[in-house]
């Protein structure tokens, strides 16, 4: 008998931390002064601290999904793949999303958002292994 379930706990809270970053990020992207005469020094100095606390969590967010897919390929369960699959395609969304903010923020003039970033793409063949896994497809090593 082999025991996953240290791997698979791992896995799961992972993917779980990941979840919450996410979900901190989603809530970071709503943060947007609407009105034009809020071009005031005290917002956009507020706006910067918004864009690096972004840049944190977003980079936080692309190391962890580097580690899991390391883990998660080999020896994962469907429903961690299936989780993981979820977690992948949000980061793929979030970095539009992502660009799109700092876009809104170049142009509301925050001057941490001038030089907006390459999101990170997670390579379609990391989205196909996790697939596979799901699919119960294992590429048989002769």
């Amino acid at each position: 008998r082999r025991h996953k379930k240290p791997q698979a706990d791992s896995v799961n809270q992972e993917l779980e931390r990941i979840q919450k970053l996410q979900s901190l990020l989603h809530m970071l992207l709503q943060i947007r002064p609407m009105a034009d005469n809020m071009k005031k020094t005290l917002i956009l100095e507020a706006m910067d601290c918004v864009v690096i606390e972004i840049f944190d969590v977003y980079g936080r967010i692309c190391s962890a999904i580097a580690k899991l897919l390391i883990k998660i390929q080999p020896a994962a369960g469907k429903s961690e793949a299936v989780m993981a699959l979820k977690v992948v395609k949000k980061a793929t969304s979030q970095g539009e999303d992502l660009a799109l903010y700092f876009e809104f923020c170049k142009e509301f003039g925050v001057s941490n958002a001038h030089e907006i970033p390459k999101f990170v793409r997670i390579p379609e063949e990391d989205i196909q292994a996790i697939e596979n896994v799901i699919n119960g497809v294992h590429e048989k090593e002769e």
